[in-house]
């Protein structure tokens, strides 16, 4: 409902929710339903998760994971990058250096 009200919808090739997986998070079913259907393989995902159970679910699917610190935790283990919101200039950075690496 979000995104289709918000015209974000177009954006997403596949949606996932909770719902059409046995097991929640923190098992890794989600994710790897959701690469399942890109076509993709988990290690070439990226995960954006703020909370430490989808962390948990990112990581035990084999897939990179970006925290985002939208509750303002003080540390948060097992990401590989940590950023305030989708605006973070670090985050380009890093997704940069991602696609670089996989070429």
């Amino acid at each position: 409902f979000v995104l289709e009200r918000s015209g974000l919808r177009r954006h997403f090739d596949a949606l996932v929710d909770g719902h059409q997986v046995e097991r929640p998070k923190p098992h890794p079913d989600i994710y790897l339903r959701a690469a399942a259907l890109l076509g993709r393989a988990p290690g070439e995902c990226i995960v954006f998760e703020d909370s430490p159970t989808g962390i948990t679910a990112g990581r035990a699917a084999g897939m990179r994971v970006v925290a985002v610190n939208t509750a303002r935790l003080a540390a948060f283990e097992g990401v590989d990058l940590v950023i305030d919101d989708f605006r973070s200039p670090e985050l380009e950075r890093w997704l940069s250096m991602q696609q670089s690496a996989t070429r």
